[in-house]
């Protein structure tokens, strides 16, 4: 045994996990929930489960071109909407479960300061390093709205693939390219004549070294790679870190016309550093995560759609050393999808958490996710598969059992478990460990785990009861918080569910019954579905 042994357990290490920091400008729905948020949120649970310093920070991006977007559709200003909808995906996020460490707002007195002298300070050491060129360009602009059309207010079609495009990115085959190479550009909103106008902006040198280190790290999938290198082919080894809106942090001396932080661009390596000083702040060791003697290990889990503006910002990162480095592991997902078809609010083919989470429990919301979590393909959520899998594996098999354990009790045993039953438990947990690494993230193999543990025949002896409660608590714990702690009360336990603590057995709380679950009606989630409430 090793991770149920004391004596064998490694010592406790310190982490700083990043999901993706989602653009405030409508609520979350599952397909954003099932990708990184709940990847690092698992992640978080099972390593504080096991003893490590483990810290969750995220935030919300509230200068992305989408906001202003919004705010223009909604007849509201950009500082309105991403306040609105930073407290939106917060609260969407604490209805199942995912409550960061902090959650950065850029426009919050908290951190508004220190988020806009972050890039100024970035920019200078990059600027130190010969790293930082003003690059003229030339970039659509709308006659009739008198605005550059950048970000969200560009359509046209992928130069790759040849989708429909908003910006200059393609979330069909994730490519990122620049506003010359779209194909028939043209206004977002209303039709305008468009003239094209050339524009100095900052950009990223992108160093052979660095960048060849980003494309090496974690294994980084070929078609992953390829797709960086294409567009590294088509544009040449820059990034851009400015560009010209109305809505953004002042970008000094980055040319004419003023321009603003590309969120894409410099933002992205602000953001790190932000939170690696939150890390400092939230650990009392008052150390920035990303110093490269921190002794931290940092995690940034992404969708696919931002692969090439992470992987080249981490060679930003890179270059801003020894200062700051590049997060240890980079993990992206691919996108989950609504009954065969991907999320959209404007076809009514959505679900959005905390109306599932009002429906359903949302450690059973949680258990299917995490079956189902998206990793290097697309996956699927269908409302009959969810009703099944856990109206089976936890209404059914882990309810079921669970109660009846529980009803046997009467004290803690007395006596400890058979040595191969607790061999089975401590691979069950190294199942989940292994499924768990920073570098590749299955949340399939953590909720398998689960499953067999409720499969596992008798073998504990005369305490099978206790000690298969308990067992249970440790694999369900960072898929199905609540149900586990309610358990973990229960027996008498004080704080969140740990290793360390899985050989006391203190007195059983007053007896109570375990927490239910009420079967899911397919029907019912169906119908969310068919007629979302939030917003685009």
């Amino acid at each position: 045994m090793r991770l149920l042994d004391p004596a064998r357990r490694a010592a406790p290490a310190d982490l700083l996990l990043v999901p993706g920091i989602p653009t405030p400008n409508g609520p979350m729905h599952l397909g954003h929930v099932a990708g990184p948020f709940l990847r690092m949120d698992v992640l978080a649970r099972f390593r504080r489960l096991c003893g490590d310093r483990t810290y969750l920070v995220s935030g919300t991006d509230a200068y992305e071109s989408y906001v202003s977007l919004g705010a223009e559709q909604a007849g509201a200003t950009p500082a309105e909407v991403a306040t609105r909808y930073h407290r939106e995906i917060a609260d969407d996020l604490a209805s199942i479960d995912i409550v960061p460490d902090s959650f950065i707002d850029p426009l919050d007195a908290r951190w508004a300061d220190r988020y806009e002298r972050w890039h100024h300070h970035l920019l200078d050491g990059l600027r130190r390093r010969g790293c930082v060129v003003s690059r003229r360009e030339r970039v659509p602009y709308g006659r009739t709205s008198g605005r550059h059309l950048a970000g969200a207010f560009l359509a046209g079609r992928c130069p790759e693939c040849g989708s429909p495009v908003a910006g200059t990115s393609c979330e069909e085959c994730a490519a990122w390219f620049s506003a010359g190479t779209v194909l028939d550009p043209g206004p977002r909103l209303a039709a305008e004549e468009v003239e094209w106008r050339e524009v100095a902006n900052l950009h990223l040198r992108l160093d052979a070294g660095p960048l060849a280190r980003a494309l090496a790290r974690d294994r980084l999938a070929a078609g992953h790679r390829s797709t960086v290198e294409r567009y590294l082919e088509r544009e040449g080894h820059w990034w851009r870190l400015t560009q010209q809106a109305g809505w953004g942090v002042p970008a000094p001396g980055a040319g004419s016309p003023p321009a603003v932080f590309w969120t894409y661009g410099l933002t992205i390596l602000a953001y790190a550093a932000l939170c690696g000083e939150e890390y400092g702040r939230l650990s009392g060791r008052h150390v920035n995560a990303h110093a490269p003697d921190s002794g931290v290990t940092t995690v940034s889990a992404q969708g696919i759609d931002t692969l090439v503006p992470d992987m080249l910002t981490g060679a930003g990162l890179d270059l801003l050393r020894p200062e700051l480095a590049p997060y240890d592991h980079h993990v992206f997902n691919r996108f989950l999808l609504l009954e065969g078809r991907k999320f959209s609010t404007s076809r009514r083919h959505a679900i959005w958490t905390r109306e599932l989470t009002r429906l359903v429990d949302r450690d059973l919301v949680r258990y299917h996710l995490a079956r189902v979590s998206p990793g290097d393909r697309e996956t699927d959520f269908r409302a009959g598969d969810f009703a099944a899998t856990v109206n089976r594996g936890i209404v059914q098999d882990l309810q079921s059992r669970a109660v009846a354990s529980w009803e046997r009790l009467r004290e803690p045993a007395a006596t400890l478990p058979d040595g191969r039953w607790l061999q089975g438990l401590d691979a069950l947990l190294e199942r989940q460990r292994a499924g768990l690494e920073p570098a590749r993230l299955r949340l399939a193999e953590v909720a398998a785990a689960l499953d067999a543990w409720c499969a596992a025949p008798s073998g504990g002896g005369p305490g099978e009861a206790y000690w298969w409660l308990k067992g249970a608590v440790l694999v369900a714990w960072s898929l199905m918080p609540r149900w586990s702690l309610a358990v973990w009360h229960a027996l008498g336990h004080a704080g969140e569910p740990a290793l360390a603590a899985f050989w006391r057995t203190p007195p059983l709380a007053p007896r109570r019954p375990l927490p239910r679950f009420t079967p899911v009606d397919p029907g019912r989630v169906r119908r969310l579905a068919a007629a979302p409430t939030g917003h685009a």
